[in-house]
């Protein structure tokens, strides 16, 4: 299915209403009628995904059934007979997602007790209002069942700054995320279930070319799950670096042909790249330039902007306020029930944040790779001791640890544990409720060998190229956009050019944004023009001038996602705490 809200009955007798309301809000994002399963302490409603056509629920005669939301791989089969297994194997009490691939929530009844869980890592978004009493897998539908929605500062700033919102945060304080470590209960109250997470203890890593050889088997078995599930009928890019290229090689290796395709303009470096290797291997390749999308009209615009907010679900990484071709070509990608096969989470394999081979502050370690920003641009609403202390703090809840100091181990946890959960998992749950979408390289248990991988190896992409040569030494051997190809030893200049950002001091790390954004001039797209924007929103963001000089905004990338919670805002008549 693409979409679920489950209402737990109170003594309110408030679910009618509430029904109500999430009918409404699933219906404004397109989605057809629900299946509807009642129960003595909720009701559930199931939706299907907006444009493949899904079977993700089973149910029993005794009453029992198992639903799943995102797209779920289990002992080498999805769909019903995934579920069918998962549920005659459950058990609460000796529970744990070994074997299990994909990004889902899973909903299932067995016994007469009802659980709740989603994917390891918390990919899959799944919301709960206060005292637990929406669950759903739409932003939208939550703030639609929300009486107050009060906005967080925090994440505001977080959001315009890094396309997200950390810690299991959102831009309203009573819209939580559901935690990967919960498996929830649902009784007349929830009961949570810690569920022990593996990767955050440290352990002895094998010798260099054992470890090899085990990512490259993890590798092997995850495709071979996910072809044995999709086939051919898998959509996937290729483009000028690592991650494309590793996915396609390891499709290859099952013997898949896969649809595939590039974005961009024909003289970008990654399109030439793909055309090279198509001609090459002998593959169609679909190109699309979405800068050539026709202009949208200004009578035009207004629909566009409420189509993105609703299938997007109200403030994806990138805003809203765009031509329509990201939308448009997500669903090409699915449009006959391709899985969506993306190579995000690949960076697991390199040095993804670009520090030394040493332990950090988080201070630094903020400093380094959070600092987009200018606190020129903000009111005085923004503090930005407060924002780098709050945002330490997730990162401290994330790893489970009291210390400001971060080993090396712990920095390579936070790329799969709070970049890719946060930043992301929302894309990726964007795609699940239009079809079926994989990030293979961020599963469980690929992670558990990746953040043991020798810091040496991940520099300048050594890793990564070795495991594209070893899969597919063809593939390895074209060119890539990092001025060489794959199959050996990274020349000088590469290296040269990632030491001057490794190498580079923290603190010098933390002004490099500010510097620039000062220097370059802003050139306006037309669907941020003042002339368009003022057709949809109050062009006075009488919301966001609360927090960010608007027309200080030189970043058409933030000033994107200031429209968007503008828009956002505007259209949930949301409020403002009278304190943070």
């Amino acid at each position: 299915m693409g979409a679920f809200a489950l209402i737990r009955k109170d003594s309110n007798n408030s679910l009618p209403k509430l029904s109500k309301s999430i009918l409404q809000q699933f219906s404004s994002q397109g989605s057809p009628p629900p299946i509807t399963v009642d129960d003595p302490d909720y009701q559930l409603y199931i939706y299907p995904k907006l444009i493949t056509e899904s079977e993700n629920l089973v149910q029993l005669p005794n009453g029992d059934f198992c639903a799943c939301t995102g797209t779920l791989l289990f002992d080498r089969t999805t769909g019903t007979a995934a579920l069918r297994n998962f549920l005659d194997s459950f058990d609460p009490n000796n529970f744990n997602l070994n074997g299990v691939y994909g990004s889902f929530c899973i909903i299932l009844r067995k016994n007469a007790r009802t659980f709740l869980l989603i994917d390891n890592l918390g990919i899959y978004k799944v919301y709960r209002t206060n005292n637990d009493l929406i669950l759903t897998s739409s932003f939208l539908a939550a703030a639609a069942v929300t009486y107050q929605r009060n906005i967080e500062t925090q994440s505001i700033y977080e959001y315009i700054f890094q396309g997200a919102t950390y810690g299991g945060r959102t831009v309203f304080h009573s819209i939580q995320l559901v935690d990967s470590g919960d498996l929830y209960e649902i009784s007349p109250h929830i009961r949570k279930h810690r569920i022990p997470h593996r990767l955050t203890n440290h352990p002895t890593p094998p010798s260099a070319s054992d470890l090899f050889e085990e990512i490259i088997s993890k590798l092997e078995n995850i495709y071979q799950s996910i072809t044995g599930c999709f086939g051919n009928n898998i959509d996937t890019a290729i483009s000028g670096g690592y991650d494309s290229r590793l996915t396609l090689a390891l499709l290859f290796k099952q013997g898949i042909k896969p649809n595939i395709h590039v974005y961009g303009k024909s003289n970008d470096a990654d399109v030439r790249i793909a055309k090279a290797i198509a001609h090459g291997e002998s593959f169609d390749l679909s190109h699309t330039d979405k800068s050539k999308f026709e202009q949208i009209s200004i009578s035009e615009f207004s629909r566009i902007i409420e189509e993105n907010y609703q299938v997007f679900d109200g403030y994806p990484n990138d805003g809203i306020f765009n031509n329509g071709a990201d939308l448009a070509t997500r669903r090409m990608r699915c449009s006959n029930g391709d899985l969506m096969l993306n190579g995000g989470g690949g960076e697991i394999f390199r040095n993804f944040f670009y520090l030394r081979n040493k332990s950090y502050s988080i201070k630094h370690f903020l400093w380094s790779f959070y600092s987009r920003f200018d606190p020129k641009v903000c009111t005085t609403e923004f503090s930005e001791q407060r924002y780098f202390a709050q945002l330490g703090r997730k990162i401290r809840n994330t790893l489970n640890i009291d210390t400001n100091i971060l080993s090396r181990y712990d920095i390579e946890l936070l790329y799969p544990l709070f970049r890719c959960r946060y930043w992301m998992g929302r894309n990726n749950s964007v795609n699940n409720r239009l079809g079926y979408a994989l990030t293979p390289f961020i599963e469980h248990e690929l992670i558990a060998s990746a953040v043991a991988i020798p810091l040496a190896q991940k520099n300048y992409g050594r890793f990564e190229a070795n495991l594209i040569n070893a899969i597919n030494p063809q593939l390895a051997a074209y060119p890539s956009d990092y001025g060489h190809d794959f199959s050996g030893e990274p020349p000088l200049l590469r290296k040269l050019k990632d030491l001057s950002t490794i190498l580079r001091p923290p603190m010098l790390r933390k002004y490099a944004y500010r510097v620039k954004a000062r220097r370059n001039p802003s050139c306006l797209p037309y669907t941020l023009t003042p002339s368009y924007i003022a057709t949809v929103i109050d062009r006075n963001c009488p919301y966001m001038r609360n927090f960010i000089h608007v027309d200080h905004i030189r970043d058409t990338e933030q000033l994107n996602r200031i429209f968007t919670l503008e828009y956002l805002f505007q259209k949930t008549n949301a409020s403002f705490m009278s304190s943070e």
